[in-house]
């Protein structure tokens, strides 16, 4: 009975270890028909009785067996199948070009404010055009604006009949082209040579007034203007020298000395107004005479600075009032509340004028059509000279 039994313990062992040696696809199967269909385990036969029996050995223990790398969709041992995972792939050259086509497309804002350029360019193109076409000196500018005019609307018909995809080409195009450029340049030609002789003749007539004899202006400091004047003088010469070699450009920047608020013209006006105010005040006590220079100190500031367009259109918005307050304080010996609050209410308005003539003052980099300058002189400073002083 112990012999039957000590050899069935063997053969349940050498079982296990044949099942354990089975490949890893079919284990699964053999354990499932093993669980399935049970079988009788037969007994070994027993030895001769004059045979010793051997000593019972330790089976030998199953080894580990490796475990290959698993692809996916292969099955583990227990039973399971790898979860496939897909790595991220990359954006497909369709769906790039799709991307690429979504980043160029061109916001309406963007075709509007393009609109407007062209239409504005085709309004002062067409201006100068019907100011030289009917003068023979100007033949070649004429012929050039006819071609600028053509390629403008070339252009402008290109945009507004472009595909979805390539109206960033078509506005690429435009902006490559330069015509604001090219419509300056134009300009130039035309009107500079004009807008120097206007400045010429404006700088005689201030220095012949600067030479008037005993010539002087309350609070402004008449070394001021002569370097004013001499910086007009350098500036056109300087431009008419760029002109001359055909440096349209150069010219044009040359003058923007005299832009900035250094026109003869404007010098002229503003020491002009300046000289009548201090005829009506000649009478005027000295405390009447401060309360009005002291209204006036935003103008004083400006001509300090060198910038006598401002001070001229400053002086220009309170003129008529200006004038009808001299009225009321002449032979007066002092200045009373009810004149001291209007002077102080002026004395605001100029300063609000300041600041509005400097807000409009162009601070961008949008495109700037030449215009020659014109001087803020309004008909009445002229008139006031001719009435005044015999010009």
């Amino acid at each position: 009975m112990k012999i039957f039994s000590l050899f069935s313990v063997l053969g349940i062992m050498s079982a296990v270890f044949i099942l354990g040696s089975l490949p890893v696809q079919g284990l699964a199967q053999e354990a499932g028909d093993t669980q399935s269909q049970p079988q009788e385990v037969q007994p070994p036969p027993l030895p001769p009785q004059d045979q010793v029996s051997p000593q019972p050995q330790e089976p030998p223990q199953p080894q580990p067996r490796p475990i290959a790398p698993t692809q996916e969709g292969e099955v583990f041992r227990s039973g399971l199948r790898q979860e496939q995972r897909s790595a991220p792939q990359p954006f497909s050259e369709e769906g790039e070009q799709e991307q690429q086509e979504f980043i160029d497309r061109v916001e309406p804002r963007e075709l509007k404010q393009v609109q407007s350029q062209i239409n504005d360019l085709k309004r002062q193109a067409k201006q100068i055009l019907k100011k030289t076409q009917k003068v023979a000196v100007f033949a070649n500018e004429v012929n050039e604006l006819n071609v600028l005019l053509s390629e403008v609307d070339r252009l402008s018909n290109a945009i507004r009949n472009a595909a979805l995809e390539d109206q960033r080409g078509a506005l690429q195009e435009f902006y490559e082209a330069q015509l604001w450029e090219t419509l300056n340049g134009i300009r130039v030609k035309i009107e500079l040579p004009q807008e120097l002789k206007f400045i010429e003749k404006d700088l005689k007539r201030l220095e012949k007034l600067l030479a008037t004899k005993k010539f002087s202006v309350e609070r402004v400091d008449l070394g001021i203007v002569r370097t004013a004047i001499d910086e007009i003088k350098n500036a056109v010469a300087e431009a008419r020298g760029q002109f001359n070699q055909g440096n349209f450009e150069e010219a044009q920047e040359a003058l923007q000395v005299i832009h900035e608020g250094s026109h003869p013209g404007e010098i002229f006006g503003i020491l002009q107004q300046l000289r009548e105010m201090n005829q009506r005040l000649k009478k005027a006590k000295t405390e009447v005479k401060d309360a009005f220079h002291e209204a006036l100190d935003p103008v004083y500031e400006a001509i300090r600075g060198g910038d006598f367009r401002e001070a001229n259109m400053m002086l220009q918005d309170i003129r008529n009032d200006l004038m009808r307050m001299f009225s009321k304080v002449k032979g007066n010996s002092r200045v009373n509340e009810d004149m001291q609050q209007k002077l102080q209410n002026l004395e605001q308005r100029l300063q609000q004028k300041q600041q509005q003539i400097q807000e409009e003052k162009p601070s961008s980099k949008k495109p700037q059509s030449y215009q020659p300058y014109q001087a803020s002189v309004l008909d009445a400073v002229s008139n006031w000279a001719t009435r005044a002083f015999g010009w």
